[in-house]
């Protein structure tokens, strides 16, 4: 089975619905099936890595229209037109019974999927690789690549390696049982010294997310050996594998405390959240070097908030997170020795919280924010996408609408890609996407209905986006123009 892990908080159910971070002690909802998450940082979906100016500020935001009462879904708060009717094209249907998640793009076009079948203790999944035109990449297996286990992350660096960590099928939360990572080239052949094996650990709950390094490292999580605590207040390590499939010398490092949202920063420093107390709220970036120690010179900064967000590892060596607390988000800026160049408070459209951010190749910094409030959990109307030049300028054009809770996407061309869920008032209806160009300018056939969530969005060169989507029919992989 392939598990998915939501945080929900009433006072931040925006981020919840936006499912950007899994947290620590905090009450957590458990999915269980092969759900698409899309929290995978190595993925090419996303541009992530460039760097905020020094002396980076908000400008004030603009207010909002007053909400139409308390009358949920169709009734809308935004100026955004009526639901264009779906368009997507299916580049291919999966067999029935078989679900699939898109995990990437590699660097010849051919789309990375792992396909599902029902077995004995939950899934069994298997690699393909698709070209665009539906046919399977030459040499590949036909039935694809197995992958033994419960897969619990993936990853797809440059050059079309495929990383999966499995979990074992079946095993009882008091077993101790090992983590197992396999390497699959771009050729669909197990990479040599492959797959790794984990010492055996205690996981009630899943863990074992992946981080591609730019040294062909690939390190991941889980709990450390031998602790009998099996939540999110266990003691932790991470490990990392170079590319010949061993520990590397130094690893693992390891905390008495829960880790989160490990980060490389681009001359291989491995940057992590972890908590300083058994207890969520209390916070502290850790910088490890390439032998699994901490980096020299580097002073772990500490902060205490009910969340923080995913680090966002730049060029330059800053180190970006969001702070998200219970009345305002701070967007904090570290220097390459940890300490702390900026802290500023987030000035969001009127009573809109944080929910995502993404950084374009330009440097312009795109945050989604949506609706605060209890009614977030169940149906928001109201959502925008803000976006902010070098000089934390309001991009021309910006912010613009959107109708809930929103992921952000970034295409090649440099259009701005989100999604949403429709609700009424306890249930959810249906789903929705809309396109920006750069300069805010909602691109004509947008918002358009859409069947399903999906998968991450995966686009190619051309900026053509890939996702699999649930259809009356089934799986479907599916690729949309923009």
């Amino acid at each position: 089975m392939r598990p998915r892990l939501q945080v929900m908080r009433p006072v931040l159910a925006c981020l919840a619905a936006s499912a950007l971070v899994a947290g620590a002690g905090i009450g957590l909802v458990m999915t269980l099936g092969p759900v698409a998450t899309s929290n995978q940082t190595s993925s090419p979906t996303i541009p992530h890595d460039e760097p905020l100016p020094s002396g980076f500020t908000f400008p004030p935001a603009p207010t909002r229209g007053p909400r139409a009462g308390e009358t949920p879904w169709p009734t809308r708060t935004s100026s955004l037109p009526k639901l264009a009717p779906w368009r997507g094209s299916e580049v291919l249907q999966l067999p029935s019974g078989v679900q699939g998640h898109l995990i990437g793009v590699g660097p010849d076009g051919a789309l990375a999927i792992l396909e599902y079948v029902r077995a004995a203790g939950g899934f069994q999944a298997s690699l393909h690789s698709i070209r665009r035109d539906s046919t399977p990449k030459p040499g590949w297996p036909e039935g694809g690549v197995p992958v033994p286990g419960s897969t619990l992350s993936e990853a797809i660096d440059r050059e079309g390696t495929v990383y999966v960590a499995t979990g074992t099928r079946g095993a009882s939360d008091d077993t101790p049982t090992p983590l197992v990572i396999t390497a699959i080239g771009s050729d669909g052949k197990v990479l040599p010294g492959w797959p790794y094996t984990s010492p055996a650990a205690l996981r009630g709950i899943p863990v074992g997310s992946l981080v591609v390094g730019p040294r062909g490292q690939v390190c991941f999580m889980d709990f450390l050996p031998g602790s009998q605590t099996q939540d999110f207040h266990a003691p932790s390590a991470i490990y990392c594998v170079g590319a010949d499939g061993r520990l590397l010398p130094g690893w693992p490092y390891t905390s008495p405390h829960p880790m989160l949202h490990p980060a490389f920063g681009p001359d291989g420093t491995l940057y992590v959240e972890q908590t300083t107390k058994q207890s969520a709220g209390s916070y502290e970036i850790a910088a490890l070097g390439p032998d699994g120690k901490p980096k020299s010179g580097w002073t772990p900064w500490k902060e205490k908030a009910l969340v923080v967000s995913p680090i966002v590892a730049a060029p330059d060596g800053r180190v970006y997170l969001m702070i998200i607390g219970f009345d305002e988000d701070h967007l904090v800026t570290l220097g390459g020795d940890g300490s702390l160049q900026g802290d500023r408070a987030l000035d969001f459209p009127a009573k809109q919280r944080f929910s995502a951010m993404a950084t374009a190749p330009d440097g312009t910094l795109y945050v989604s924010t949506c609706d605060d409030g209890p009614l977030t959990v169940f149906g928001t109307t109201g959502g925008h996408i803000s976006a902010f030049g070098p000089d934390g300028s309001t991009r021309p054009g910006w912010p613009a609408p959107a109708d809930g809770p929103n992921k952000i996407y970034i295409s090649p061309d440099g259009s701005v890609w989100t999604t949403w869920e429709i609700w009424t008032t306890n249930q959810r209806t249906g789903f929705a996407m809309a396109v920006f160009d750069s300069t805010g300018k909602l691109r004509a056939g947008f918002p358009m209905e859409i069947p399903d969530l999906g998968t991450v969005l995966a686009f190619d060169s051309t900026g053509t986006a890939y996702t699999i989507m649930s259809t009356i029919r089934g799986s479907d992989l599916v690729a949309i123009t923009g």
